[in-house]
């Protein structure tokens, strides 16, 4: 039998010992359905419900529109399940008409043994009822716990074997390049001249490696990278299509690089992943179909702007213990969390379009005084969740967010003096709440670059015509030279 059979197996018989999943199970036979009416259904925590949906495996899958179904692994498991419930039809034989002595006599023993048995039980029970409740709260947090771990398993990889790259592609800190002659080097500028199906090791600092609209694609291998910096700086990667990695591109401990114009699709773990690195630029990305779209660990000072993350499995954008980045003026949608905080504070998340995220547009864990204002929240299963975190929801200047559920949730709500603000708050829990909700979606001016701004062009249309005016005036004035008689 191959591991793979084992694992599965094993799989199908650890779920049907457990009620919650062989209830998911019974569930997504009749249907598929998605996150929300499974939760709904079991009236279980979301994360209790990720930590069961994680465990199941290979039993599940996840459909195209977001929703869960059964595997063929998992019709097996509901088929054994079924036939195990099923009472089996026993013929009763007929009796006797009546015992020997010898029977008669196990009959009794078998009474005083049942009777002695049910005592000894009583006595116990009045102990284990006490016990069951402390039982059951520290089921809660052990299930609570290991969802958590989920989340952090793959985060310990970088404590085992940092910045190894997939493949054998370096270009290495002298300049050379070493594993392909598909990279061609001018000066600085590294430029692929082909598809590459193995991952980079970059080496040497103040470069561009220019993907010229080529793809780097890997296996998918565990802790392969498509692009890998370690204490890297000044390097700039654009213009590529990263796919089927574990990590598409990953920085250690580095700063002052720039990542744009690429298309991060289909990696296993992350799209981005920055560990201890700062100051550095993501903008105008593609990154969509990763597990998760970008992740900072213990990262801070960054610039996210202008990138579509979409359709991740979890998280778009997910910071763990970093402070003091930038999110501003994405498109994030269609993932299961739109961002996700963990720890972390200090961070301004500002021109966001946060819409159709699975199961919540903003998620913050134990992460406050961060600063969300001018972001549209649209039709997110659930706009907002937070925990034990105190947040800022507007601009200190009388802006706040945009909710699409607003009307809905206060319907007698009136705008404030022409300002386009509702005249009531947007409630978020007992600590938080946007004082200042937009009644419009919001692009923010100052998400949009100066030379985009119809006035910078009137300025330089005006500034044309007036050079072309004086030229021809003092060319007009030109006094003509003499004629010799």
């Amino acid at each position: 039998m191959s591991d793979f059979e084992e694992e599965t197996y094993s799989t199908i018989f650890t779920s049907l010992k457990h009620p919650v999943r062989r209830k998911i199970l019974r569930m997504l036979s009749e249907k598929p359905r998605n996150f929300s009416e499974i939760l709904e259904a079991l009236g279980i925590s979301s994360s209790h419900l990720t930590y069961h949906l994680e465990n199941l495996g290979e039993l599940v899958s996840k459909t195209g529109d977001g929703k869960y179904k059964l595997s063929t692994f998992g019709e097996a498991a509901v088929g054994t399940m079924s036939k195990v419930e099923e009472a089996p039809k026993v013929t009763e034989a007929e009796r006797p008409s009546s015992l020997s002595i010898k029977w008669k006599s196990l009959f009794v023993v078998l009474m005083i043994g049942l009777v002695v048995l049910a005592g000894v039980s009583y006595t116990q029970y009045w102990s284990l009822n006490r016990l069951s409740a402390k039982y059951e709260q520290l089921s809660a947090e052990y299930e609570q716990l290991s969802a958590e771990y989920e989340k952090l398993k793959d985060l310990v990889v970088w404590f085992i074997k940092p910045g190894i790259a997939d493949g054998s592609i370096y270009i290495r800190s002298n300049g050379s390049v070493e594993g392909t002659d598909k990279i061609q080097r001018d000066g600085n500028v590294y430029t692929f001249t082909d598809n590459i199906y193995e991952g980079i090791n970059v080496q040497r600092d103040n470069i561009v490696v220019d993907g010229a609209g080529y793809t780097l694609q890997g296996t998918g291998a565990f802790t392969s990278t498509g692009i890998d910096l370690t204490g890297g700086s000044n390097i700039t990667i654009k213009n590529m299509e990263i796919r089927a990695f574990y990590y598409g591109i990953r920085l250690y401990e580095s700063s002052n690089n720039s990542i744009s114009g690429n298309t991060i699709t289909s990696n296993e773990k992350s799209g981005i992943y920055l560990h201890y690195s700062s100051d550095n630029t993501i903008s105008v990305n593609s990154i969509t179909n990763n597990e998760y779209g970008i992740r900072f660990y213990g990262s801070s000072n960054n610039s996210v702007s202008g990138n579509t993350v979409t359709n991740n499995e979890w998280d778009g954008i997910d910071l763990w213990f970093s402070s003091s980045n930038s999110v501003s003026g994405n498109n994030i949608r269609n993932n299961s969390y739109g961002i996700y905080f963990h720890s972390s504070s200090d961070n301004t998340i500002s021109g966001n379009n946060i819409k159709a995220n699975n199961e919540y547009g903003i998620y913050l864990w134990r992460s406050s005084n961060n600063y969300i204002y001018h972001n549209n929240f649209v039709d997110n299963t659930q706009q907002v969740n937070i925990h034990s975190s105190t947040t800022v929801w507007d601009d200190g200047a009388g802006k706040g967010n945009y909710w699409s559920n607003y009307e809905d949730r206060y319907p007698d709500a009136e705008e404030t003096d022409e300002s386009g603000i509702w005249d009531t708050p947007y409630v978020i829990d007992e600590n938080n709440q946007d004082n200042y909700p937009l009644m419009n979606l919001l692009t923010p001016e100052e998400e949009v670059p100066f030379w985009m701004q119809w006035w910078f062009w009137t300025i330089v249309a005006a500034g044309i015509v007036a050079l072309a005016g004086t030229i021809y005036f003092l060319k007009k004035r030109k006094p003509s030279t003499p004629t010799a008689s």
